[in-house]
């Protein structure tokens, strides 16, 4: 493997709390694009290390992200619903 998972660690992480905007959500999902990363060492033969971790942690953000405004979204239909 071409890449040192360290130094890599924060690049992943900035790029991840840029997407989310909250600390904690980023180390979970930077956390587990690493886990993921080292689940499937086929791909880490093929020369593009860091470009399959962002391929990585920009579908687990968007994964994030939709289950988020997908929540808003119960939270407000049922508010606007409630019987008064």
């Amino acid at each position: 493997m071409s890449l040192d998972l360290k130094d890599q660690y924060d690049r992943i992480l900035r790029y991840c709390f840029h997407k989310v905007h909250n600390r904690d959500t980023a180390e979970d999902i930077t956390q587990e694009t690493f886990l993921r990363f080292l689940e499937h060492p086929q791909y880490h033969n093929i020369g593009k290390d860091l470009q399959y971790l962002y391929t990585i942690a920009g579908n687990l953000c968007a994964g994030k992200l939709s289950g988020i405004h997908t929540n808003q979204w119960i939270i407000i239909k049922k508010m606007l619903f409630l019987p008064k």
